[in-house]
């Protein structure tokens, strides 16, 4: 799913651009620039993400002291993207990440690439799921059946197991259950993506009332509260604390 969340840019070409995308960070690093670097992960889909409190450059590579939260992410992301003002054309930077510290707080970046930050255009936070919420969808006197993927107050992604029968641009209505709440609500189908197995992934935009909107916002907030604790517990089960 990196794919939605960044695209990479090259503005020179690649050796030049890390180069000086290194400059920039050695110069915030020795206070020639104001510090106003932010780190970014995503987990299921929720940003994660928090200041940069000091970084150190050494040779081709940056390590960065953040907030515990982001650098157990980071202990488990293979990515992290960085943003600041100092970058050119409003891009932000992708780098991967190396060796992490979570006692103290510490990661080690490496290979620097502009990016432009997709994700950052979304009007909402949205949540990746980890069960089977099964989803139904009405439009034109059809009906298709399918599976939960992600969800935000504007939109919904579903995967359907068989060809999809409404076209995009189709209005109907999706049903769902959420935890044991009940959703029901108008729908756009925005675009659809097949697979190799011959099902679609379905992007829908949500015209929700307002029953529906609670809803939504419940489950995306009980759903970021469980990814948070999520984040703990694999730490804590990597030092074998639980």
């Amino acid at each position: 799913m990196m794919h939605d969340i960044y695209q990479l840019v090259t503005l020179d070409d690649g050796v030049r651009d890390s180069a000086r995308i290194l400059s920039v960070l050695q110069d915030i690093g020795a206070g020639r620039l104001r510090n106003d670097l932010v780190l970014l992960n995503y987990y299921f889909e929720m940003p994660i993400s928090f200041k940069v409190k000091n970084i150190k450059v050494i040779d081709d590579s940056a390590e960065v002291e953040s907030s515990h939260h982001q650098t157990v992410v980071m202990k488990f992301a293979k990515q992290t993207l960085l943003k600041s003002a100092h970058f050119p054309a409003g891009l932000g930077v992708h780098s991967y990440t190396g060796a992490v510290n979570v006692n103290r707080n510490l990661g080690v970046l490496t290979r620097f690439a502009y990016a432009q930050i997709l994700a950052e255009r979304r009007q909402s936070v949205r949540v990746r799921v980890n069960r089977e919420y099964p989803v139904m969808f009405r439009c034109d006197g059809q009906v298709c059946k399918g599976r939960l993927v992600d969800l935000s107050v504007t939109g919904m992604a579903v995967q359907f197991a068989h060809p999809f029968l409404c076209e995009v641009t189709a209005r109907g209505q999706l049903l769902s259950s959420l935890e044991g709440m009940h959703l029901k609500t108008d729908a756009v189908v925005l675009r659809t993506k097949s697979d190799d197995q011959g099902g679609v992934r379905v992007t829908f935009m949500l015209e929700p009332d307002k029953k529906a909107d609670t809803v939504v916002s419940h489950f995306i907030y009980m759903r970021q509260v469980e990814i948070v604790q999520d984040i703990k517990d694999q730490y804590l089960n990597q030092e074998g604390l639980l």
